[in-house]
């Protein structure tokens, strides 16, 4: 089964990233509000220049994501996607084969300790925030597994670890959320940012509290909790109010916010594969009315 050519799976990188800043999600960089630093047009930069690294298809994933690192670091030299690096080049690959999530499974076990290698160095340029030290193949040494293992090592700690281990059940758990909502008529935005919202509400944002500690990565589940609950989409007021909360702490819950681009990776993966409109084109700003809670929660 032939998947999808490069052009359609850059052109998909880059549309996950725009429609991700395009939605006001509070504590993150977006059209919106910027942050920690670093501004919309940060972001949109780096997307530029990872969208055809990630989709070459002569590249190994661990090429990929050095690459795409690499990249960025050179264009706007600050770590602003190591998170959606990582979880959307073995989506890419995944798509050039066939349909995205039935090849996943096969990628993410070929993964070789060569991988591993590449992305060790990737991380150490990106520097993540919050990076510490482990016992047992740390990003600091050379790893000496695939990058399959050492992922399921660091699966309890890391919810992007988590993903490669568990054959990203997370974001395919929200992936009829975002469909639902568009299917519905809710703009892109919207969708979006509610997508993120569960994100955030369904388990703890393992960035948080690798920098802030797992109490206030609790305060900030529980105050996502709190607009889930309500069951219709927050004014721009409250989320404004909801983003300072977070920005004045320095609170940024970027791992909710790269298992977002995911979904939306995934989503205009599929419907390019499938042959019908892509769903990802830039939508209007408009703050849909709409029901939000479509799941349960799970700490």
């Amino acid at each position: 089964m032939s998947g999808l050519s490069a052009s359609l799976i850059e052109q998909a990188v880059y549309a996950a990233c725009v429609a991700e800043l395009n939605a006001f999600k509070p504590g993150n960089v977006s059209i919106y509000s910027a942050g920690h630093g670093m501004t919309t047009a940060d972001f949109i930069h780096s997307a530029k220049q990872i969208a055809p690294i990630l989709a070459n298809p002569s590249l190994s994933i661990g090429e990929r994501i050095l690459g795409s690192v690499e990249a960025t670091q050179k264009a706007v030299a600050c770590n602003t996607n190591l998170g959606i690096i990582l979880l959307c080049a073995p989506l890419a690959k995944a798509a050039e084969q066939g349909d995205v999530l039935e090849c996943l499974p096969t990628v993410l076990a070929s993964l070789t300790q060569a991988d591993a290698c590449l992305t060790y160095q990737a991380i150490r340029l990106a520097n993540p925030a919050g990076l510490g030290d482990v016992a047992e193949q740390d990003v600091q040494q050379v790893p000496t597994l695939s990058l399959l293992e050492i992922m399921r090592l660091a699966q309890t700690q890391d919810k992007i670890a988590y993903q490669y281990a568990n054959n990203y059940i997370d974001i395919i758990k929200f992936l009829p959320t975002l469909n639902r909502l568009l299917t519905n008529g809710c703009a892109l935005p919207t969708a979006t940012v509610i997508t993120y919202l569960h994100f955030l509400s369904d388990f703890l944002d393992t960035h948080i509290v690798r920098k802030w500690g797992r109490v206030i990565a609790e305060q900030v589940q529980q105050q996502a909790r709190l607009w889930v609950a309500k069951e219709v989409f927050p004014s721009d007021t409250s989320l404004s109010a909801f983003d300072d909360w977070l920005k004045t702490r320095d609170i940024n819950p970027g791992t909710s916010a790269d298992l977002t681009v995911a979904v939306l990776f995934i989503t205009q993966l599929r419907e390019l594969f499938s042959g019908r409109d892509a769903k990802l084109k830039e939508g209007n700003a408009k703050r849909d009315s709409v029901r939000i809670s479509y799941s349960t929660h799970n700490d």
